[in-house]
């Protein structure tokens, strides 16, 4: 499980979203999450993948089903953001896995003021 690197966003138009994209990790990715982060998975697979966006919290005792995305073959989703309180590990971090990592990439991003 790789750990993805957040890409700060401003008004300056400095990123290049695809230039940033990576290699979806096959036993999924995790990063540094405040609540304000957003998650770009492009598909360039000719099958839909599942997202699986990992609760880590319970309520009453009682585990949370994890949420799902499903991004259709060749296409792209913006996900997010991820509450802290429900999505991250004892490191701060928010944990994705994919139904297949062949052919997809992944990009966070994060409003440069947040």
């Amino acid at each position: 499980m790789a750990i993805l690197t957040v890409n700060n966003v401003d008004r300056t138009g400095q990123i290049d979203p695809v230039g940033v994209l990576v290699s979806a990790g096959g036993s999924g990715d995790s990063f540094p999450n405040t609540g304000y982060e957003y998650v770009y998975v492009k598909n360039a697979s000719g099958s839909s993948v599942t997202v699986t966006l990992v609760y880590q919290s319970t309520v009453d005792g009682q585990t949370i089903t994890n949420r799902t995305v499903s991004v259709p073959a060749s296409a792209g989703r913006l996900i997010g953001p991820f509450p802290t309180t429900y999505y991250n590990d004892s490191n701060a971090r928010m944990n994705l896995t994919y139904s297949s990592a062949t052919s997809v990439s992944v990009a966070v991003f994060k409003n440069a003021s947040s």
